[in-house]
């Protein structure tokens, strides 16, 4: 069965291509059919409808007509629970090699009609089941494991409800072009690069020390909110950061050549350790690369900005 299923994925996306950030379900890619319920039903009616023809029995018969239009109607509502729903890209988390990364995708409900069991499925893994009224949406999350640094895609799930009696089973398929970003995995605890010291003009948590103001400077990306100038962004001025003075703090350049003794792998592990420390220590830090060179800066911009040239590398 798993077989199966991989070759009807592979003949699904052929047949529709691949999705963007943003798409709409309509009922030439729904498909529907029953599950083992539904099919045990249809075993009943049979048996329902031979025994009333045996019996010649009308009230049997009329019973069997009965049960049976309720299941052509459920089967309509089924196929009508996903079609015209909104699918939107909600975003990702990336992941450190060995973890799980995860996106969020938003389902939206423009209809006037409400949405029920809606759930998503990538593999073995199932999401949480939810209901969108008119006008509502919500966000569901999957997860992909990071099995290898670099990009991650989430590149196939679909969508599906048993929606109203549990007879049918009704879904789509999904081929997004989504990805992520899988950062090296850092190296155990223990090796520690060598510290330089130089005035960051602010950019360190002053609760650690005393330190005078010295002025306000324009807003860099990683900049630490506690030393955003609120009072002025208030009065329509643009983002200042307030600077001090005397307030030298550790700072270090990680140099991708200064450990020319590990292989490429154990390499970025280690330089991912530091990056890691080094942010959970509040210090600023610099990244030299073969062919890229970033310059010291903290916060959680600058990690995941280095993180991410070290997974690219």
């Amino acid at each position: 069965m798993r077989g199966l299923r991989a070759r009807l994925g592979v003949w699904a996306k052929r047949r529709q291509g691949p999705d963007g950030e943003q798409l709409r379900l309509h009922s030439g890619r729904i498909y529907i059919l029953p599950n083992a319920q539904g099919i045990a039903f249809g075993f009943l009616l049979l048996a329902m409808l031979v025994g009333a023809m045996n019996y010649n029995n009308s009230l049997g018969l009329a019973v069997t007509f009965l049960m049976t239009g309720v299941g052509l109607v459920a089967m309509h509502h089924c196929q009508r629970n996903l079609s015209g729903l909104s699918i939107r890209y909600g975003g990702d988390q990336p992941a450190f090699v060995g973890q799980k990364a995860v996106f969020r995708i938003t389902l939206i409900n423009d209809s006037s009609a409400p949405r029920f069991g809606l759930t998503l499925k990538r593999d073995e893994q199932v999401s949480k089941t939810l209901h969108l009224e008119p006008g509502e949406h919500a966000t569901l999350t999957l997860e992909v494991d990071a099995v290898k640094r670099g990009h991650l895609a989430l590149d196939r799930f679909r969508l599906y409800t048993t929606f109203p009696l549990g007879l049918f089973h009704c879904w789509a398929w999904i081929h997004p072009q989504w990805q992520t970003i899988a950062y090296p995995r850092p190296a155990p605890p223990g090796s520690s690069p060598p510290p330089q010291h130089s005035d960051t003009g602010g950019a360190h948590d002053d609760s650690q020390g005393d330190a005078d103001f010295a002025g306000l400077r324009t807003y860099r990306s990683g900049d630490s909110p506690r030393h955003i100038a609120w009072k002025a962004y208030a009065r329509g001025q643009e983002m200042l950061v307030k600077q001090y003075t005397g307030t030298d703090v550790t700072s270090h350049w990680f140099d991708f050549d200064s450990l020319k003794q590990m292989d490429l792998e154990t390499r970025l592990s280690q330089l991912s350790r530091w990056v890691v420390d080094a942010n959970l220590q509040g210090n600023a830090w610099g990244l030299r690369l073969p062919a890229e060179t970033i310059e010291p800066d903290l916060g959680p911009a600058h990690r995941n900005r280095c993180l991410t040239a070290l997974a690219l590398i």
